[in-house]
């Protein structure tokens, strides 16, 4: 009997495995698509499911993470989802940072066909770098996309927006009802009008931003970043019933050392989840001094489970520059003793060797901690709601 190539000689469900344990490797999904009609839909499924484009690192899981950051692939890519929309039906996240080597209306055009296509898009993530002035391109006919988004992160590092710029941008949020999570990093300020993006629960963002975005909205988690304008001292009673609200608020790369922290404890009554979290840069002694503080009223805190500290050591009796891991221990057991509700507390010395994604774990009833991965975490705060991939840069 003469082989025919496009006979099924094994069960479909020996190569949905064989594509399962290479979803996270690109090239290998690539090769699949090469090897037969009876991996090719499967394969190309899984390689279009989140795609990162313009430099931005996309990570799956233990995988190193992959990136395409050559413009003629990009212009390459947009044409192929644009002539052939089964591809882009496949996209479910899209991350995608142009730079000042897009120019011209075709590649433009390309750009808003192939997103045009992506019906089944739901992580949206945006980050502009660049002062090119062809950059108000990307905002055209957004607003005119038959996607509805879960989640768009808009991450603008250019000195500011256009008037335009921000009511396209605001058009688009308006045509995004099913939206829950918002990431805004940008120095323009952006009054989020209250009809707009009703079911949010989760917000990234600095002050000011919140400001227009966690009112008349049932958010209930709030990563905060630094931005231009800082809170003052006493908390307004308005900005108060805000934040009761949350159950999960997290200082990433930032604390607001202007607050009354009496006047802040006293609003997070629904608190269950508290991350402090310095990715980068570690904080000056006097900001660690009012972390350490904040850290001193998580009694006042009655609804607290978890308790995350990753990147800086809270002040003990020790000075700031002899304070090291082991000095936590005994921190943790005065927090136990204090905060009865309090279930976990999760350490992570960030700039320690090899600490990278593992964290040390206390357990309310357990003398010594348990080194975990960072899935662990995750997990607990899938629990609560809360997704924590979103402190990542990409999708």
């Amino acid at each position: 009997m003469p082989f025919d190539p496009n006979a099924e000689i094994l069960p479909q469900e020996l190569f949905n495995l064989i594509i399962e344990f290479t979803q996270d490797d690109r090239r290998s999904l690539c090769d699949l698509c090469l090897v037969s009609k009876a991996f090719l839909t499967d394969s190309q499924r899984c390689l279009y499911k989140r795609v990162g484009l313009g430099g931005v690192r996309v990570t799956r899981g233990k995988s190193d993470g992959w990136r395409i950051s050559n413009a003629n692939n990009d212009t390459i890519f947009f044409r192929t989802l644009a002539c052939i929309p089964r591809l882009a039906h496949y996209v479910q996240g899209f991350s995608f940072r142009p730079d000042t080597r897009y120019r011209g209306n075709q590649f433009w055009s390309l750009f808003h066909q192939a997103l045009h296509q992506m019906v089944n898009l739901r992580s949206f993530q945006l980050t502009l770098m660049s002062t090119d002035p062809n950059l108000f391109r990307i905002l055209e006919e957004l607003s005119d996309n038959p996607f509805q988004l879960e989640t768009f992160r808009w991450r603008d590092y250019r000195w500011a927006m256009t008037a335009n710029e921000s009511m396209a941008l605001l058009s688009f949020l308006a045509s995004q009802p099913s939206l829950r999570v918002l990431d805004v990093v940008s120095s323009s300020s952006l009054a989020l009008p209250q009809i707009y993006c009703p079911n949010l629960s989760t917000f990234i963002g600095d002050f000011e931003m919140a400001l227009s975005v966690l009112p008349e909205r049932a958010i209930t988690n709030f990563v905060w970043i630094g931005g231009e304008h800082e809170p003052t001292s006493h908390l307004s009673t308005y900005w108060q019933a805000e934040l009761s609200r949350l159950r999960v608020l997290i200082f990433h790369d930032y604390f607001p050392v202007t607050v009354n922290l009496e006047d802040l404890v006293s609003c997070l009554q629904s608190l269950e989840a508290l991350q402090i979290s310095y990715e980068h840069d570690s904080p000056n002694e006097s900001t660690l001094k009012e972390v350490t503080e904040l850290l001193r009223h998580l009694p006042a805190l009655k609804n607290l489970r978890m308790l995350v500290c990753t990147g800086f050591m809270p002040l003990g009796p020790q000075e700031a520059s002899s304070q090291t891991s082991s000095n936590f221990e005994g921190a943790t057991s005065d927090l136990f003793d204090s905060s009865p509700s309090l279930r976990c507390i999760y350490y992570n010395e960030k700039n320690s060797s090899g600490s990278q994604g593992r964290y040390l774990r206390w357990a309310r009833g357990t003398a010594q901690p348990v080194e975990v991965g960072a899935d662990v975490l995750a997990d607990s705060y899938r629990s609560l709601g809360f997704d924590s991939s979103l402190l990542d840069s990409g999708l």
